[in-house]
């Protein structure tokens, strides 16, 4: 990521390097830190590497840097705490940089520059043939936020979603809609019957498992092109992007490409022959495989089944191998859980061994979505459908703003109970770090409490309301800085000030926590603000100069809420 010398924190940054490199600090030496919580300092020098040098105290090293280091613009003076030298805000300076950088950069405040780099991101990524379900919820939120995120830094991101329409399932599918398969159902309510005869056939497998092999053998009629298999698996196909598009539209989700793996069917071959050409593959037991165990990976990739059927993993390396010459990508991102880390691991060490950077690819793996019960399984018929879930947070949320009196239409009601119901499924996606496992609980999702999404809105609605009423719409002030100089005042314009640094640090963590968590701090520290100092009702220069403090406030909000996809009422 590159820097932008108008944010206040890069600025500070860079007049402490300045400083110690001018106290005689050699660049491999030049460690900026943060100092830990209840510190009173920005940003910090730790001394250990310099007395491993010198042969000298880490806290004499500190007490003589301190020493030699003269007051800067935009820090007071350095204070040596033990082994560190501990750098502080010169308050009026820095503050009115941070207004100053958010006039001038508006809906851009925290983001980049363009560049020339291009970021793929690959996620939801549903089964053809089956309902979206709360279990398809985090690839879709992460990667979309991922794309609004990195398009916000400057880059060209592309969304793709790399649909299940391939593979043993559409085997199962097909023998059991032979089997069992209404033709009326299939018109009514196409998804569902889809799912109902996946499930039957599963069932039905159980105590005839010679079904299995009829699915197996029905695939492989498909990959030969077999018309009658060919027609079902369109028609499959078909009825469900008509069911996912309503709800990818409902979610605010968009993607540039929509290919499914049969799109690589016909680009396998040529990976499979590079594979071979490198001597990576053998034989074992009639399938094709590419052996890792002197890699540090124990079970192998399997290329081909003994059949001849191609395998997820095959496509995939196909997908990756067309993506590359195709998009010429900084990086590739794969939104997909962490039960898939082993298949990664095999997918890019064959990557690599074909000669492309390791470094490309990237796994951003998530936790699951459990029920009370347990782990969702769509053969086993527990799961719940997002579309019920979307459904049940707009009641929810429609009942809420009804006992705080909403005042609008009724149409105006259910627009906005979508928008915040929405909103909050979102946002308690996001508002933790992505590795943890979510324990699917209606109240946890759609709470108004606390860390939620609706208590974002609610503070960007009040912002809204102060400016209206003071008729300061979009009016930033930078010499107001020098009138801000209560706590609650100083504490709000810092967290202002380090919200570019944590969208920064969403992207190189592929973290959208970072981002969601600076949001929720700037509301907390506009709370204590508003709670402590009087805004409409103060007197000039206080009046203005707080006014100017809410419209930064709320341009910052908002930005962060574009990035998380997080919906920005008028009124609520």
């Amino acid at each position: 990521m590159t820097s932008n010398s108008c944010y206040p924190l890069d600025a500070l940054r860079e007049e402490v390097s300045a400083q110690l490199r001018a106290a005689g600090i050699k660049e491999e030496d030049l460690r900026i830190e943060y100092p830990p919580p209840g510190i009173d300092a920005a940003l910090a020098f730790p001394c250990f590497r310099l007395s491993q040098k010198e042969k000298k105290a880490p806290a004499l090293i500190a007490q003589e840097i301190a020493e030699k280091i003269k007051i800067g613009v935009l820090g007071l003076l350095p204070v040596a705490q033990g082994p560190y030298v501990n750098f502080s805000i010169n308050p009026e300076p820095y503050d009115r940089l941070t207004l100053a950088c958010i006039d001038e950069k508006g809906a851009h405040y925290g983001g980049e520059e363009k560049n020339e780099k291009t970021i793929i991101i690959e996620y939801s990524s549903p089964n053809i043939a089956k309902p979206m379900s709360v279990g398809h919820l985090r690839t879709t939120i992460i990667g979309q936020v991922l794309k609004q995120l990195f398009r916000f830094l400057g880059y060209r991101a592309i969304g793709i979603n790399h649909l299940g329409d391939w593979g043993t399932q559409f085997g199962k599918l097909i023998v059991a809609f032979r089997k069992w398969g209404d033709e009326e159902r299939l018109q009514e309510a196409p998804i569902n019957e889809l799912l109902r005869i996946y499930v039957l056939f599963h069932q039905e497998a159980e105590k005839d498992p010679s079904l299995e092999e009829e699915g197996r053998k029905a695939f492989n009629d498909l990959e030969k092109g077999d018309a009658g298999a060919q027609k079902l698996w369109e028609r499959f196909r078909n009825l469900t992007l008509d069911e996912i598009d309503r709800i990818y539209q409902a979610m605010g989700v968009d993607f540039e490409h929509v290919t499914g793996e049969s799109f690589y069917e016909d680009k396998m071959q040529k990976v499979i022959d590079a594979i071979q050409a490198k001597g990576l593959s053998e034989e074992s037991e009639g399938a094709q495989i590419v052996p890792l165990k002197e890699h540090g990976i124990k079970q192998p990739l399997l290329l081909k089944k003994r059949d001849g059927s191609s395998l997820y993993a095959t496509r995939d390396l196909a997908a990756a191998v067309y993506r590359v010459e195709t998009f010429h990508p900084a990086k590739i991102l794969y939104v997909v859980g962490s039960e898939q880390k082993l298949h990664f691991q095999q997918f890019f060490k064959v990557l690599e061994l074909l000669g492309y950077d390791p470094g490309l690819f990237v796994h951003v793996d998530f936790g699951l979505v459990n029920l009370p019960e347990g782990k969702m399984s769509t053969r086993e018929g527990r799961v719940i459908f997002l579309e019920s879930l979307i459904d049940e947070a707009t009641t929810r949320a429609k009942q809420r703003l009804v006992e705080r009196e909403f005042q609008g239409t009724p149409e105006e009601l259910d627009q906005l109970a979508r928008m915040v119901g929405i909103s909050a499924i979102k946002y308690r996606d996001i508002y933790q770090p992505r590795n943890r496992s979510i324990t699917f609980d209606w109240d946890e999702m759609l709470s108004t409490e606390g860390n939620s999404s609706v208590y974002i809105q609610y503070a960007l609605v009040r912002m809204k309301g102060i400016l209206r009423k003071g008729e300061v719409e979009a009016f930033i002030d930078p010499e107001a800085a020098k009138i801000l100089v209560s706590p609650q005042e100083i504490a709000l314009i810092r967290e202002l000030s380090r919200f570019p640094e944590k969208v920064r640090l969403a992207a190189k963590e592929y973290e959208p926590f970072h981002v969601a968590d600076s949001v929720y701090e700037i509301c907390q520290a506009f709370s204590r603000f508003y709670k402590e100092n009087p805004v409409l009702i103060a007197s000039e220069p206080q009046r203005s100069a707080r006014l100017t403090l809410v419209s930064a406030t709320a341009r910052v909000l908002e930005n962060g809420m574009d990035i998380l996809g997080i919906a920005k009422p008028e009124k609520m």
